[in-house]
């Protein structure tokens, strides 16, 4: 009788999960997958998580750098679900090294995910710390040259 009624208990209680739960819980196992096929290189299916305009940008960057990456590991670090629900911030670190230059580098990354249509998908990357990772893009850099106090135009003495 005992049994039954754990029985009873453990399906009842499954069946009591709402949509948020089940979403959170997408989301993780969402998480996994994704990093796991960027570290295993199955690119194409990664880029189809993603936004179509970064899965296109991803790609590109793929491109560059899929001969010579080498991911070792990944670790989830953290997942924070926001409010609403629908939005995520996952933090992963990445370990990797390039064939032409075989030294362990580690970079820590912030994924944005947001749920649409049904399924979790990765908006954007960016890189919090560690060596630049070439499949996150890196933010412009200023290329305007500035002016030193040499460089700077002088006047002549007035008279």
């Amino acid at each position: 009788m005992k049994r039954m009624t754990l029985i009873l208990m453990a399906l009842f209680g499954a069946a009591c999960v709402t949509p948020t739960q089940q979403r959170v819980e997408l989301l993780g196992q969402n998480v996994r997958e994704w990093n796991a096929d960027v570290r295993w290189a199955r690119y194409e299916t990664a880029a189809a998580a993603m936004e179509p305009e970064e899965g296109r940008a991803f790609l590109k960057r793929v491109d560059q750098v899929e001969k010579d990456l080498i991911i070792a590991d990944f670790e989830i670090i953290n997942i924070k679900v926001g409010e609403p629900t629908t939005k995520a911030t996952v933090i992963v670190r990445f370990e990797w090294y390039s064939q032409s230059r075989p030294v362990i580098s580690s970079s820590v990354i912030e994924q944005r995910w947001e749920w649409k249509g049904g399924v979790w998908m990765v908006q954007e990357q960016k890189r919090l710390r560690g060596e630049r990772f070439a499949l996150v893009p890196e933010p412009p850099t200023d290329v305007t040259p500035k002016a030193t106090p040499e460089q700077a135009p002088t006047t002549p003495p007035a008279k």
